[in-house]
């Protein structure tokens, strides 16, 4: 029995990418449903049933019940909301939680950094091999441009490039063949040019310095001078070539389009709220206000228990995740969900590259929305107490 229900998962996990091809397609071809939404949604439940049927966690998946059937009731009986979309929406916020739950008391030797890095080519395949072949998806917006291959949003492929890229790189670095090694990163870099979000440029850029500090504090003191001045000659080059390529890419094109769109042509220009909230945070701090002066508005109960995504989405979701799931659930359900991500988290006991990943995704979470809300990325967020742990074993 354990043997089919590993393999069922691991099977769940190779199908990741090519459920977000589905999802994709479907939204563009507005598609009734998603069927990458009902097959997470079913492993979402029997992820419940597991840890009921195995005793763990067994409270806190009965309190979880108990809170749906309450919210589930609350907006059975508002009229402006629709059922399905909130039933939908309490899947997908709770999802990343539980989920990282069940792989906290879950054991499989197979999901380790090698499957990661297998589903890591996967995904960036994905972008560049219809690239090549001339189909698949542009960003275009406000005059930005920016290309997704076959999938749909560039918020979520952008956070799981950059979250998982501390665990793909470190196996990549520890395989002594270096076609891999340079293939890889041929790869990575023209994902991060096609792609083309700031967010996907500067996280990547961020993870590759982390990766070459380690690296260096490591080697330099054992290296001869011989070899420190080819080092120098070489991050010398890098960086000059850098430079030069850095203006030719869309992410630079796209932040010009956007100093110049929003009239910005110095630094005392940049230092206003406005600014920031336009620049950095893409407006989001405007969609914010909007909700909160429609959220202070309503009745107790729907402080309490959420003004609902529906509700949300028609006037513009924020894209901060917090702030989404906060007025979508209202205080009582934010509270639910908050606590049960601490204890998600604290279980984990995650260390190393593993706690950089985290750390990463819930940065990211904070400037660049459908993160810890979107089962696309968190299902990848809840695998980082399963690899801490087989790391460890190691």
């Amino acid at each position: 029995m354990q043997k089919k229900i590993d393999k069922s998962i691991l099977l769940f996990l190779i199908l990741q990418p090519f459920l977000d091809v589905l999802t994709s397609i479907g939204i563009h071809n507005n598609w009734k449903g998603s069927i990458g939404l009902l097959i997470r949604g079913a492993f979402f439940i029997s992820v419940l049933f597991y840890l009921v049927i195995k005793k763990k966690e067994k409270k806190g998946v009965f309190a979880l019940i108990f809170y749906l059937i309450i919210e589930m009731f609350y907006f059975y009986s508002s009229t402006t909301n629709a059922l399905f979309s909130e039933a939908f929406n309490l899947i997908k916020l709770f999802y990343l939680p539980f989920l990282l739950l069940f792989f906290n008391h879950y054991e499989n030797k197979s999901i380790n950094e090698k499957l990661m890095t297998m589903l890591y080519f996967i995904y960036m395949n994905l972008i560049i091999i219809p690239y090549i072949f001339n189909i698949g998806f542009d960003i275009v917006y406000e005059n930005k441009e920016g290309y997704l291959g076959l999938f749909y949003g560039g918020n979520e492929l952008s956070a799981l490039f950059i979250g998982l890229l501390p665990i793909v790189l470190n196996f990549i670095l520890a395989q002594k063949n270096l076609f891999l090694k340079l293939f890889f990163f041929l790869e990575i870099v023209t994902v991060m040019v096609l792609v083309g979000t700031k967010t996907l440029f500067l996280g990547i850029g961020l993870v590759f310095t982390l990766f070459i500090l380690k690296g260096l504090k490591k080697n330099v003191p054992s290296f001869s001078k011989k070899r420190k001045s080819l080092m120098i000659l070489a991050i010398g080059l890098f960086l000059l070539t850098s430079s030069l390529l850095i203006p030719k890419t869309p992410v630079y094109k796209n932040l010009k389009v956007t100093l110049n769109y929003y009239q910005i042509h110095s630094m005392k220009d940049f230092v206003s709220i406005d600014t920031i909230d336009k620049v950095i945070f893409s407006t989001r701090l405007s969609f914010l206000k909007n909700v909160h002066s429609y959220y202070k508005e309503r009745e107790v109960k729907e402080k309490l228990f959420g003004i609902g995504i529906t509700k949300i989405n028609k006037i513009k979701d924020i894209e901060i995740d917090v702030l989404d799931i906060f007025y979508s659930i209202g205080i009582i359900g934010f509270l639910i969900w908050f606590l049960f991500m601490i204890l998600s988290i604290r279980k984990s006991k995650l260390e190393g590259i593993y706690q950089l990943s985290l750390f990463l995704f819930l940065f990211i979470s904070l400037f660049s929305g459908h993160i810890l809300n979107k089962p696309m990325v968190s299902t990848f967020i809840s695998l980082l107490p399963l690899l801490n742990k087989n790391k460890k074993e190691e």
